[in-house]
């Protein structure tokens, strides 16, 4: 499997400024080389800090229903690219693939058709008591 490697900032992909790059290894054997990319520099990683800052600024004020279309979509993309994203995972901690893909499925949150909250955008405030 072919992986796009550099850095995605301000959504489009940059090539850092470093000539160095970060081999991405299989901890169960050390020659299975998974992918090599290259490595971000300070300045990479301040553009890539300021482009987070200004998305956050935008993503805030988008109201709560919207974000939830954008989340689902992203747990649909997770389920139907589980079993690559479960392979190269197993290489990365050189662990099982059904571990992988375990852990594909519990970071996608999942909600039935019939049990929706509708939300308004706001500041929310939710408190809970912790402890004994």
């Amino acid at each position: 499997m072919k992986m796009r490697t550099g850095s995605f900032i301000n959504g489009k992909w940059v090539r850092p400024g470093s000539d160095k790059t970060i081999k991405n290894v299989n901890p169960a054997n050390i020659m299975d080389v998974i992918s090599e990319f290259p490595a971000a520099g300070e300045n990479d990683i301040l553009d890539a800090v300021s482009a987070a800052q200004n998305a956050y600024k935008a993503w805030k004020d988008v109201p709560a229903p919207e974000r939830g279309r954008y989340l689902l979509k992203v747990a649909e993309i997770a389920k139907r690219e589980a079993e690559n994203i479960a392979k190269v995972m197993t290489r990365e901690q050189g662990s099982g693939a059904q571990k992988g893909e375990r852990r594909i499925y519990q970071g996608t949150y999942r909600k039935s058709r019939t049990n929706k909250i509708r939300l308004r955008a706001g500041p929310r405030c939710h408190t809970r008591s912790v402890g004994r």
